[in-house]
């Protein structure tokens, strides 16, 4: 399913979302602000309630508590992936994945999940020059989840 940049599916063996990293996203300096250590898993238009998604399926099956994200409670979760970035051999990480369930209900569609990078990760995008990179992330039926960018 393609939808305005980014692609969310179900194939036989996966939970599938995709997009194009922004330039904050692969932490790139921007004009006006710094890069963002955390990815941002919007809808983009698409059919999916990704406010909902990536909480109740995606990630669903991570051990979830209450924690903070800046002044705002959020729920945390740690999740380990196999990360790969082009060119080089995936690397098992642990991350961070955030999701706020009051912060998409301003109406602005703003995403209410994020995946905050690992300082390694974080590094690694750094160095290299990923924007417009399309990222995709998947969790196989086992479980497992891995983040690519191609």
């Amino acid at each position: 399913m393609a939808s305005r940049g980014f692609r969310i599916g179900v194939d036989e063996m996966s939970l599938i979302w995709k997009k194009k990293l922004s330039r904050s996203d692969a932490q790139v300096p921007v004009p006006h602000g710094w890069p963002v250590p955390y990815l941002r898993l919007t809808n983009s238009g698409h059919i999916e309630d990704t406010q909902v998604w990536f909480r109740k399926a995606f990630f669903a099956n991570l051990k979830w508590k209450p924690g903070k994200f800046g002044e705002h409670a959020v729920e945390t979760a740690i999740f380990k992936a196999h990360v790969t970035l082009p060119g080089k051999a995936p690397k098992s990480r642990y991350l961070m994945v955030t999701h706020d369930a009051n912060r998409g209900n301003t109406g602005k569609n703003t995403p209410n999940t994020w995946i905050h990078w690992d300082a390694a990760t974080r590094d690694e995008l750094r160095a290299g020059s990923y924007a417009k990179c399309e990222i995709t992330l998947k969790r196989s039926t086992g479980g497992q989840y891995s983040i690519s960018i191609s």
